[in-house]
C-alpha cells in the first residue's frame, strides 16, 4: 500500500484536474489506513493497477510514434527552407554581378563585346535562379502546410489518448469505489472524508477538463516570403533595370498564381482561420513586388492587403533581407477585420463630423456611431463604408523604419482602425478634423505613443 501511495503521489504531483485530484485523495487515504488496506491491496493490484499499467504502456507507444512523425516532418521543412536559402544566396550574388557589369557597360562609351557576352550569361543565370528560387519557396510553403496538417493530426491523436486515459482512470476509480463499499461500515467511515472527492472524480466529464487546459505560450505561423535583389532599395541599381527586374518577377508570380487558380478545384479560403492557401501566398508575393514598383513611381496612395499587418522584415543568417508573415495561432479564431482604407479627394465640412478631442482626456469615441461613406480614389471602385472606431492624439514623434509603418508627429490626430497585438495600432492621420481631408496612408505605429 505504501508503494502504491508513493506511485500515486508521483503521478498526481502536478495534478490540475478533478479526476487526477481524486487519485491524490486515494493516495492520502492509503497513507492513513495502510494496515486496513492490506487485504484490499491484492485486489487493487489485480483489478486496477495492472490494467492501467498496460493501458499506459500502449498509450506511451502511441505518443512516441506521434512525436517521431512530427519530428520527421519538421526536418523536411527545415531542409526545404535551407535549399530555398541556398538558391536565394546564389540569386543575390548573380544579381550583384549583373549590376556591376551593367554599370561597366554604362560607363564604357565603346561597345565592349566581352562585357555584352558576360552580361548575357549573367542575365540568363539570374532568370534561371529567380525561377528556381520561386519554385523552392513554393515547395517549402507546401511542406509547411503538410507539416501543419501533421501537427494538427498529432494534437488530435494526443487529445484522443488523453481522453482515453482519463476514461480508464475514471473507470478504475469506479471499481475502487465499489470495492471500498463492500468492506463494511467501518471501512466506509474511514473513507468518508474522501468520498465526496471520489464521487466528483467518477462523475466528472473528461471533455470539460481537456477544454479547460490553457496553453502556456503562444505560437505563430511563420511564412517565409521571396525577397529579390531589386526589391532592396539599399542596393545600388539602375532605376530602369530595377523596374525591369521587378516587372519580370511580378509577371512570373502572376503567371504562377493563374496556374494555381486554374488547377485548383477547391474553394479558396477567405480568411486566415483557414490558413494561407497557396493562391493567397502567391497573390501576396505579387502584391509585395507590385508595391516596390509603386515605390519607384513615387505613388503615395498604396494598395492595402489584409496580410500586410502580419508582415515582418528581418535579415537572415547571411545578412540578406528576409520578409516573414508571422500570424498568431489565436488569430485563426478571432481575426481582425481590416478593411482597405479609402482616401477622399474632396470633402466638405457637412459630410464629416468628428467629436472634439481634449488634451487631457482618454480615447474619444465617435458619438455619432454612424457609418460614413468616403469616395474612393479609383473611379471604377464602389463607395466603401468606414466605421471610425476611435480617435487618438499623438504624444511623441515616431519615424517609420519600414513601408508598413506610419510616420506620426506629436499633436497629430489619428484614427485607429484596429489593433495588432498589445504594442501596435493600425490607423491613419487626419491633418484637418473640420473636413476630413488630407488623410494619410494606413500604417502601424506604437500604441504607447498615443493617448
Amino acid at each position: 500500500m505504501h508503494k502504491l501511495s508513493a506511485r500515486l503521489h508521483k503521478i498526481t504531483l502536478n495534478a490540475c484536474g478533478i479526476i487526477d485530484q481524486g487519485w491524490s485523495c486515494v493516495a492520502e487515504q492509503f497513507d492513513a489506513h495502510a494496515t486496513i488496506h492490506s487485504n484490499l491491496g491484492s485486489a487493487i493490484a489485480d483489478d486496477i493497477v495492472q490494467p492501467l499499467r498496460a493501458i499506459f504502456n500502449s498509450q506511451h507507444q502511441t505518443i512516441k510514434a506521434t512525436e517521431q512523425l512530427v519530428e520527421r516532418e519538421l526536418r523536411k521543412l527545415v531542409d526545404k527552407r535551407s535549399e530555398a536559402a541556398k538558391i536565394k544566396r546564389q540569386l543575390h550574388s548573380c544579381s550583384r554581378d549583373l549590376e556591376k557589369v551593367d554599370q561597366l557597360i554604362d560607363n564604357d562609351k565603346t561597345s565592349n563585346i566581352k562585357l555584352s557576352v558576360k552580361k548575357r550569361k549573367l542575365l540568363d543565370q539570374v532568370i534561371k535562379f529567380e525561377q528556381t528560387y520561386i519554385e523552392e519557396t513554393l515547395s517549402a510553403e507546401k511542406q509547411r502546410r503538410n507539416t501543419e496538417n501533421v501537427l494538427r493530426r498529432g494534437v488530435e491523436r494526443l487529445e484522443t489518448v488523453e481522453r482515453q486515459r482519463l476514461a480508464h482512470c475514471q473507470t478504475a476509480l469506479g471499481r475502487f469505489q465499489r470495492k471500498v463499499a463492500q468492506l463494511g461500515p467501518n471501512l466506509n467511515l474511514m473513507f468518508e472524508r474522501h468520498m465526496n472527492a471520489l464521487n466528483g472524480a467518477v462523475n466528472a466529464d473528461p471533455l470539460v477538463h481537456i477544454g479547460s487546459i490553457v496553453p502556456t505560450c503562444s505560437a505563430n505561423h511563420s511564412i517565409f516570403l521571396c525577397d529579390f535583389h531589386a526589391e532592396n532599395f539599399g542596393e545600388v541599381m539602375g532605376s530602369d533595370r530595377r523596374r525591369w527586374a521587378l516587372e519580370r518577377v511580378s509577371a512570373t508570380l502572376h503567371d504562377e498564381a493563374d496556374k494555381v487558380k486554374a488547377e485548383s478545384n477547391e474553394p479558396i479560403a477567405v480568411n486566415i482561420a483557414d490558413f494561407v492557401s497557396e493562391l493567397q501566398f502567391l497573390e501576396y508575393l505579387a502584391f509585395k513586388v507590385d508595391e516596390s514598383l509603386k515605390s519607384i513611381d513615387g505613388t503615395q496612395n498604396r494598395a492595402y492587403h489584409r496580410l500586410a499587418a502580419y508582415q515582418q522584415r528581418t535579415k537572415d543568417k547571411m545578412g540578406l533581407p528576409q520578409t516573414i508573415l508571422s500570424i498568431p495561432l489565436e488569430e485563426n479564431k478571432k481575426l481582425l477585420a481590416i478593411q482597405p482604407p479609402s482616401l477622399p479627394t474632396t470633402s466638405s465640412t457637412d459630410e464629416y463630423e468628428y467629436e472634439q478631442i481634449y488634451n487631457d482626456g482618454p480615447l474619444i469615441q465617435n458619438q455619432n456611431n454612424n457609418t460614413e461613406q468616403l469616395p474612393s480614389t479609383n473611379g471604377d471602385q464602389a463607395e466603401m463604408q468606414e466605421n471610425l472606431k476611435q480617435i487618438c492624439r499623438v504624444l511623441y514623434d515616431f519615424n517609420a523604419t519600414s513601408e508598413d509603418e506610419l510616420d506620426v508627429r506629436a499633436g497629430d490626430c489619428v484614427i485607429v482602425e484596429s489593433q495588432l497585438g498589445s504594442d501596435w495600432l493600425i490607423g491613419h492621420i487626419i491633418s484637418d478634423l473640420t473636413n476630413g481631408s488630407n488623410i494619410s496612408k494606413t500604417g502601424r505605429f506604437p500604441a504607447s505613443y498615443v493617448t
